[in-house]
């Protein structure tokens, strides 16, 4: 193969592959993790939630969480990547989707409000 060819057949596949991986982010906030409310716009992701090493007991802490989500915005062409974590929230909390997700999506709320050509275009997406 010439390499025109190969990088053609590499651009349609990584086309292909980002589709794929854009559509199981969607799932993480659709269906998933990051579900606990929807909104008015499309957002995709990921959660995590880590457990702190604990030197002194030389194991993983029981009790100390850090809690993430990072939110692309908006779904077809995105122009946001928000990334927040919380290190040692109360138990009740140590989960992504109990307070990262909500605070992700209520920044990005917060900038559709500043930006409005944002706003507008995340608008012409949703209709």
């Amino acid at each position: 193969l010439k390499s025109g060819i190969r990088i053609s057949i590499s651009g349609i596949f990584l086309k292909i592959l980002r589709r794929k991986i854009i559509s199981a982010l969607k799932m993480v906030v659709s269906t998933g993790t990051a579900s606990s409310d929807k909104d008015d716009f499309c957002l995709f992701g990921k959660t995590g939630t880590a457990q702190v090493w604990d030197g002194d007991e030389g194991r993983y802490s029981n009790s100390i969480f850090i809690p993430s989500f990072v939110g692309v915005f908006p779904c077809d062409e995105p122009k946001l990547v928000c990334a927040v974590s919380f290190y040692k929230p109360d138990l009740e909390y140590k989960w992504a989707s109990s307070e990262t997700v909500p605070t992700v999506k209520s920044i990005l709320k917060k900038i559709l409000i500043k930006d409005n050509e944002l706003a507008v275009e995340i608008e012409n997406e949703v209709n």
